[in-house]
């Protein structure tokens, strides 16, 4: 399958790793499988840093932007000198957002770790030496407030820090009540079936405008070979946290909260564009592995509170769109968002970067910086874009926890599909979609009025823009009007 881009991780995540494990040793980068530049770490705190001739804080800002190296952590290695001292240490972990905040709690693992295995080098990319474990925080999110009717009225004084929460996985609403009793066991056999951990970005090449977190994975093979085996393995386990299947032809993915799927797409090489929801589903689950792929198949564990926050992305209620960071300032909504107890996502946005703010309950779970498609945990970059001239904000309300399964599993209403006839067009035509996508928009809300439109779109097209993409716009533009459920 293939392989990710070199180095396509956040670095910061591994010093966060070493951090809050307080593990001794090395980070060695390598560039063309020649040792380079090296970080040491003694009891997670930063020791020394050298590179070429030079060391100390300078040399760690300059591999944070090293998007060539290989990088291999290496237990127990001491450094020949300390070139870093504790202030210095100080202002570099404020400089990279990793400074403990006063007050917070330092955060816990996620519920369905596996036990540390001892593993080779992952995807010929990134080499560690044990088994990395990423932090996953928050409480179970309620929503008992009302969102306050004015998002720009000033909140009390007190800014708002950023804040980790210690889990509470045995409270809250449980979706598979039948299986509570034996939950516990379930995931003990669950956590027995998972494979190598491995620092693989979740990366699609058949759609876009879906960055997901990036965080452990863990290798699922399941022993019949049968995707759908592991799917029934996550609902037994109340798994949470995404899926992804990932092949050259096709590929699938599935957003699951407390084993239950929230949303799933499915895509191929056909050119019939990706399907959503049921239809991806049956096709995900009808998978069989190849015999010769032993990691197509990958688990990324994830807390629920931060599946119900991520969620507003798929199937959220927009409460604030495209308002300028200098009419509404973040920190301000933050304070407001918070006493309202709203859980849902914060997105900032600037040009073409984007930033993430995942709340639960009104409390932050984690802000995170969009890199291709993938979300690296990073506060600062967040409030670098929030300060960008240009910068908007919106906010985007989860669902209640009762109301997750809805989306999933209900059909798509009329309007739903004609918003992604639109995105369709967007996609096919480009820069010269305009007249299509006015079409489109002018068509009446039900299906014999859609697939007209997209008939005339099609000639609208052949006459205007080009043949070829009409026809593939009009082909794939039919699959969509005609997937079951619509």
């Amino acid at each position: 399958m293939p392989q990710p881009t070199t180095n396509s991780f956040s670095i910061i995540e591994l010093v966060k790793y070493v951090r809050n494990h307080t593990q001794t040793g090395r980070l060695l980068f390598l560039e063309e499988d020649q040792p380079g530049a090296e970080i040491f770490f003694k009891k997670g705190h930063f020791r020394h840093a050298k590179n070429k001739g030079a060391t100390g804080n300078e040399v760690i800002y300059q591999l944070l932007d090293n998007r060539t190296a290989r990088i291999r952590w290496e237990r127990n290695i001491a450094p020949a000198e300390d070139s870093i001292n504790p202030a210095e240490e100080s202002v570099l972990l404020g400089a990279l957002g990793l400074l403990p905040q006063e007050g917070t709690v330092r955060p816990q693992t996620g519920s369905l770790i596996p036990r540390p295995v001892v593993q080779p080098a992952l995807d010929g990319q990134v080499e560690i030496a044990e088994s990395v474990q990423l932090p996953l925080t928050g409480l179970l999110p309620t929503q008992t407030a009302e969102m306050a009717q004015n998002l720009t009225a000033t909140p009390p004084a007190s800014t708002p820090v950023p804040q980790t929460l210690a889990t509470n996985g045995a409270a809250g609403h449980n979706p598979l009540s039948e299986i509570a009793e034996s939950s516990e066991i379930e995931a003990e056999q669950f956590r027995e079936q998972l494979g190598d951990e491995v620092l693989r970005p979740p990366r699609f090449r058949f759609w876009t405008g879906l960055p997901l977190p990036f965080v452990s994975a863990f290798v699922f093979e399941p022993e019949d070979g049968m995707v759908k085996t592991a799917y029934d393995s996550l609902w037994k386990a109340n798994f949470s946290g995404f899926i992804t299947y990932v092949l050259p032809r096709s590929e699938g993915f599935s957003l699951l909260y407390q084993g239950r799927i929230i949303h799933s797409r499915f895509a191929d090489d056909t050119g019939h564009g990706y399907f959503k929801e049921e239809e991806a589903l049956r096709r995900i689950t009808g998978q069989q592995i190849p015999p010769n792929e032993t990691s197509c198949l990958l688990v990324y564990p994830l807390e629920p509170e931060f599946v119900h926050s991520f969620s507003a992305l798929i199937i959220g209620e927009p409460e604030l769109n495209g308002m300028s960071s200098q009419s509404v300032k973040l920190n301000k909504l933050l304070n407001t968002l918070e006493q309202a107890n709203r859980t849902g996502v914060v997105h900032v946005n600037s040009a073409a970067e984007n930033g993430y703010i995942f709340l639960s309950a009104g409390r932050k779970l984690a802000s995170y910086y969009e890199v291709e498609e993938v979300l690296e945990e990073s506060i600062l970059r967040v409030y670098q874009v929030v300060a960008r001239a240009d910068s908007t904000i919106e906010v985007l309300t989860s669902p209640s926890q009762d109301r997750l399964f809805d989306y999933a599993s209900r059909p798509r209403s009329v309007r739903e599909i004609k918003l992604e006839l639109i995105e369709l067009a967007e996609e096919i035509f480009g820069n010269r979609s305009t007249r299509v996508v006015q079409l489109l928009i002018q068509a009446g809300e039900n299906l014999p009025a859609l697939m007209n439109c997209c008939d005339q779109a099609r000639r609208v097209a052949q006459l205007f823009i080009e043949k070829n993409l009409a026809d593939t716009f009009y082909e794939r533009a039919m699959l969509l009007l005609q997937e079951p459920g619509n």
